[in-house]
C-alpha cells in the first residue's frame, strides 16, 4: 500500500510526487514497527517534493491518504469487537466509527499508523483532528458512566511503544474505554438496608428527643422535690414552669407517653401549701382533660388526694389574690406565673357550659374531682373515689342551695361550686350506695337532696337548666328500686312541685317551639316523670303525700289527669316525628297515673274524671307502651349472659297491669 501511494502516479499530465518524513535527519526505513506519520499537504509545496516543469490546466480530485486510513480502520472494526467482545465481556462493545465517511480501496490490515514522535513538527490545520491522542467531548464529559483513569487514557500520547493486542494488533485508534456496567435492577436489598439505616437514624433522633425530655423532667422533680413546712419557694418555682410546659399539647403527650404522673403525684397527703396543691390539682387536670387515664386514680388515691382536695375546698378566695398575700410569701415573678397559669387555666375544654372569671383552689379542687370520678366511671370501674369525709364536704356545698347565688350560673363562682359538687355527686352515686353506707345516705345525705330537688324545681319553668337537670339525675340515682331512699323523698311540698313541673312541661311541648327546643323541653319533661315515677311505684307514702294535696290550690293530680284524658284520642293521630315522641311521654304519665292508681283513692279520682268512668283506657294506654317496650327489647338484643336491660321494666309494668285489672274485676273501681 505504502509503496502505490509513495510512487509517481501520472495521470492527466500530473506526475508522481514524494513524501519525506518531517523529522529531520531521521530514516523512513529504520523506523521499525512504528512508521513515522506523514503529513500531506496540498495548498503550499512542501520540501522534498519535485512535480513535472508542465502544468495541466486541469486537476483531478486525489485520493487523500486520510480516505484511505478510515476505510481500513472500518475494515479493522468487526475484528476488534469480536476481539474485545471475548476479553472483555463485562464491559459495553467498541463502537464503530461514524459512518457516512468516504471509502477508498481496502488497506492491509497488516499495516497500521503509529503515533506521532515527538520530534515531528506540528500538523497542518487540516488534518490537527485525526491526531492520534485522548479526544474528549462534551458528551463523554457530561456522560454518567464511569470511565477508565484518566491517567491511563492520557499515556496514548505517551511515546512509549504502544501494547498489542492479543493477536499482534495494537488496538483501534480512538476506541471507547472499557465501561463499568449499570447498576441492576436487583439492588432492591441494598436499598431496604439502606432504608433502615435511614429509620435508624429517626429512631436515634427520637431517642435523644426522649432523653432530652426526661432530663428536663428529671430537673423539673429534683426542683419541686416533696411536700416540706414552711412552703419552698423553689418547690413552688418547679411546679409553676412546669405547668407552664402544659400549655404544649407535645409535652403533655410525652408527659402521658413516659407515665410521669406516677413519679410527680406522689406524697399528695403531705401537702400543706395552698398554692403548690394548686398548681399540682391544675397540672392533674391538663393531663385530664385530653385523654382519659381511669388507671391513675387509683395511684392518686393512694397517695392522699383525697386530703390534698378537702384541704383545697376549705379555701374559697381567687388564687391571684391569695398570692398577693403577704403570707404566701411569693416573689412578683411568681405572683405573675400564678396570673399566667389562671389564664391558661380558664381557656381549657373543661368548663364546657361554665363560664368563671377566676379560679380559685375549691373550683380547682372540685373540677378535678369531676374529671376523675366521670372517668373511672365511664371506664367501669365501681371503686370508691371519694372518702366519707370528702362526701360530707360536697353535701354541705350543696346545704347553699337556699342561697340566690347558687343558682347564677354561668357566670357566678358560688354558683359554679355548686354545679361542679352536684355533678361529682351524681357521677359518685350510681355507685356509692352500698349495704355499708346506705344508712348513713339515707339519714344524712338523701335530706340534703330532697331539699335541694324541691328549691330547683320550685324555680321559674324558664330557668330550667343544667342544675335542675343534675339533681333529678341524682335523685333518679338514689331511688332507683329503693324503697327506703323513696320514702325520705315522700314529701307533701316535693310532690306537689313535681307535679307541677309535669304539668308546665307538658304545656310547653304542646306550643310551638323550634327543634332544638322542643328536643330539651322533651328531656326535661322525661327526666321528671321518671322521678315521679320511681317515688309513686316504691314509695305508699309518696302517693299517700299525693293524695293529701286533693282540695288545695297546689295540687298537680287533677291536671295530670285531665292531661291524659286530654292526649289520649290525640295517641293514634301521630303523623311526624315529634307526634311521636309525644306518645312516649304519654306513655310514661299513664304509667305514673298507674302506679297512682295502686293507691285506692287515687284510683277513684282517676276513674271519675274518665268519660266512660272506669279505668280501661289507662290499662289498655299502658299495654300499649309495654309492647312499644318489647319491640324496643327485641331490637335490643340481649347481652352476653343473656339478659336485657330493659327486661326488667317491661316485667314491672305487665305486673302493674295485672294488678289494675284485679281492681277493675273486683268492682271496686
Amino acid at each position: 500500500m505504502w509503496k502505490e501511494l509513495l510512487e509517481p502516479v501520472e495521470n492527466d499530465g500530473v506526475t508522481g510526487f514524494t513524501l519525506e518524513a518531517e523529522d529531520e535527519g531521521a530514516d523512513a526505513t529504520e523506523a521499525g514497527p512504528s512508521t513515522t506519520l506523514v503529513s500531506i499537504k496540498t495548498l503550499s509545496k512542501p520540501a522534498g517534493v519535485s512535480k513535472s516543469s508542465r502544468k495541466s490546466p486541469e486537476k483531478l480530485r486525489r485520493r487523500r491518504l486520510i480516505d484511505s486510513l478510515v476505510e481500513q480502520t472500518i475494515q479493522q472494526s468487526d475484528n476488534d469487537e469480536d476481539m474485545l467482545d471475548s476479553d472483555e465481556s463485562d464491559s459495553v462493545p467498541s463502537l464503530a466509527l461514524p459512518l457516512g465517511l468516504p471509502g477508498t480501496t481496502d488497506i492491509p490490515s497488516s499495516q497500521g499508523l503509529a503515533p506521532e514522535l515527538p520530534g515531528s513538527t506540528a500538523l497542518s490545520t487540516s488534518q490537527g483532528s485525526q491526531n492520534v491522542g485522548l479526544k474528549f467531548t462534551y458528551s463523554r464529559q457530561r456522560s454518567m458512566l464511569a470511565e477508565q483513569d484518566l491517567m491511563q487514557e492520557l499515556a496514548l500520547d505517551m511515546p512509549s511503544q504502544p501494547a498489542q493486542a492479543p493477536n499482534g494488533r495494537r488496538p483501534r485508534r480512538g476506541s471507547i474505554p472499557t465501561l463499568q456496567p449499570l447498576q441492576s435492577f436487583h439492588e432492591e436489598e441494598e436499598d431496604d438496608e439502606g432504608a433502615v439505616g435511614i429509620r435508624s437514624v429517626h429512631e436515634l433522633r427520637q431517642a435523644g428527643a426522649n432523653n432530652r425530655f426526661m432530663d428536663e423532667i428529671e430537673d423539673f422533680l429534683d426542683r419541686i422535690g416533696t411536700p416540706s413546712t414552711p412552703a419552698s419557694s423553689m418547690r413552688r418555682s418547679g411546679l409553676l414552669e412546669l405547668a407552664s410546659k402544659m400549655k404544649d399539647k407535645d409535652f403533655v403527650r410525652k408527659f402521658r407517653a413516659n407515665g410521669v404522673e406516677q413519679r410527680l403525684f406522689v406524697h399528695l397527703g403531705q401537702e400543706t401549701d395552698l398554692i403548690a396543691g394548686f398548681v399540682m390539682v391544675s397540672i392533674l387536670i391538663a393531663v385530664l382533660v385530653d385523654t382519659s387515664m381511669p388507671h391513675v386514680v387509683a395511684q392518686l388515691r393512694r397517695h392522699g388526694i383525697t386530703r390534698l382536695l378537702i384541704r383545697l375546698l376549705e379555701c374559697e378566695r381567687g388564687i391571684v389574690p391569695l398570692s398577693k398575700d403577704r403570707k404566701s410569701n411569693m416573689s412578683k415573678i411568681a405572683q405573675s406565673s400564678i396570673s399566667e397559669h389562671q389564664e391558661f387555666l380558664l381557656k381549657l375544654p373543661v368548663w364546657e357550659e361554665l363560664q368563671p372569671r377566676i379560679t380559685t383552689p375549691r373550683t380547682t379542687a372540685l373540677k378535678c374531682l369531676e374529671l376523675m370520678i366521670r372517668q373511672t366511671r365511664e371506664a367501669g370501674n365501681s371503686g370508691d373515689i371519694i372518702s366519707k369525709e370528702l362526701t360530707t364536704n360536697l353535701f354541705s356545698i350543696l346545704k347553699s342551695a337556699s342561697e340566690e347565688s347558687s343558682w347564677e350560673l354561668p357566670n357566678g363562682q358560688q354558683a359554679i361550686d355548686f354545679c361542679l359538687a352536684l355533678s361529682a355527686l351524681e357521677s359518685h352515686s350510681i355507685a356509692a350506695r352500698t349495704a355499708h353506707d346506705e344508712s348513713i345516705w339515707i339519714g344524712d345525705y338523701l335530706p340534703v337532696i330532697a331539699d335541694t330537688l324541691e328549691t330547683a324545681l320550685s324555680r321559674p319553668a324558664d330557668e330550667f337548666g343544667l342544675l335542675q337537670v343534675l339533681i333529678l339525675r341524682l335523685t333518679l340515682n338514689v331511688t332507683n328500686n329503693n324503697p327506703k331512699a323513696s320514702d325520705v323523698f315522700a314529701r307533701e311540698a316535693l310532690m306537689a312541685v313535681m307535679g307541677q313541673a309535669i304539668v308546665t312541661k307538658f304545656r310547653m311541648i304542646s306550643r310551638f317551639l323550634t327543634e332544638e327546643e322542643f328536643s330539651i323541653a322533651m328531656d326535661h319533661l322525661i327526666l321528671v316523670l321518671g322521678v315521679m315515677i320511681n317515688f309513686a311505684e316504691w314509695s305508699s307514702l309518696a302517693r299517700a303525700s299525693l293524695q293529701i294535696l286533693r282540695g288545695k290550690d297546689n295540687d298537680p293530680l287533677g291536671d295530670m289527669i285531665q292531661l291524659f284524658v286530654e292526649n289520649q284520642a290525640r295517641t293514634s293521630e301521630a303523623e311526624s316525628v315529634e307526634e311521636s315522641q309525644k306518645n312516649v311521654a304519654f306513655g310514661y304519665l299513664s304509667v305514673l297515673l298507674g302506679y297512682l292508681s295502686l293507691s285506692p283513692d287515687i284510683a277513684e279520682r282517676i276513674r271519675v274524671q274518665q268519660p266512660q268512668r272506669t279505668i280501661r283506657p289507662l290499662v289498655s294506654s299502658i299495654e300499649e307502651f309495654i309492647g312499644h317496650h318489647k319491640t324496643v327489647d327485641d331490637l335490643i338484643g340481649t347481652d352476653e349472659d343473656g339478659h336485657s336491660a330493659r327486661t326488667g321494666l317491661t316485667e314491672r309494668l305487665e305486673s302493674l297491669v295485672a294488678k289494675l285489672k284485679e281492681i277493675k274485676l273486683a268492682g271496686k273501681k
